[in-house]
This record gives structure tokens, C-alpha cells and sequence, in this order.
């Protein structure tokens, strides 16, 4: 129950901290990632809890995978300068990879061991 609690509050946190993803600051990007890693904290939890599900784990592998593209496109948005500079170029490529794996996990039929 409180690994849901987490995942609700960080959705919430998201919500509230939505200008954010309008216009992108220092510390707006801080403060939403705090909402992330809420979010991702929570389903980890969940994934690992009695009955957790391989999907489910596949489920915060994506959150973590997402938050890392989101969060690099808000730097790079906050600070256009940083968006070609190596470090972000990494952060974002890591990212997508990451997400595109867990996307074709959890699309991938069949049972998941």
C-alpha cells in the first residue's frame, strides 16, 4: 500500500510542477524530478513486493527510462547551450535506448520469466 502512496504522491508532485514542462528552469527541472523519482521509487517497490510481476518490473524500468529523456529534454530546453554538449547527448541517447528496451519487453507476448 505505500509503495502505491509513493506512485500516487509523485504523480501528483508532476501535476502540481506542470509549468515545468511549459517553461523549463533550473529549478523547475529539479523539482519535477523529484516527481519522477517518486513515481519510479514507488513501482520499484511494487515490482519487487510479494506478487510483483516481471511486466510490473518492466513497468519501472520504463518510468526510470522516461524520466531520463524527459528530465534531458528539460535541461537541454532550460539551457539550450547544454543540449549539444556531450554529457546530455549521452544522458539523452542512454535514455531513449533504455525506454525503446522496456517498450519492446513489455510488448514482447508470451510469459516473462
Amino acid at each position: 500500500m505505500a509503495a502505491v502512496l509513493v506512485s500516487l504522491i509523485g504523480v501528483v508532485h508532476l501535476a502540481v510542477g506542470w509549468r515545468s514542462f511549459v517553461s523549463p528552469t533550473a529549478s523547475g527541472v529539479w523539482f519535477v524530478s523529484a516527481g519522477f523519482l517518486l513515481v519510479t521509487a514507488g513501482l520499484i517497490n511494487l515490482s519487487c513486493a510479494r506478487g510483483g510481476t516481471p511486466r510490473l518490473q518492466s513497468a519501472a524500468a520504463l518510468s526510470g527510462g522516461l524520466a531520463i529523456v524527459v528530465l534531458g529534454g528539460l535541461i537541454a530546453a532550460a539551457d539550450p547551450d547544454l543540449l549539444m554538449q556531450p554529457q546530455t547527448l549521452i544522458l539523452l541517447t542512454l535514455g531513449v535506448v533504455l525506454t525503446v528496451f522496456r517498450f519492446r519487453d513489455l510488448a514482447a507476448p508470451g510469459p516473462r520469466t
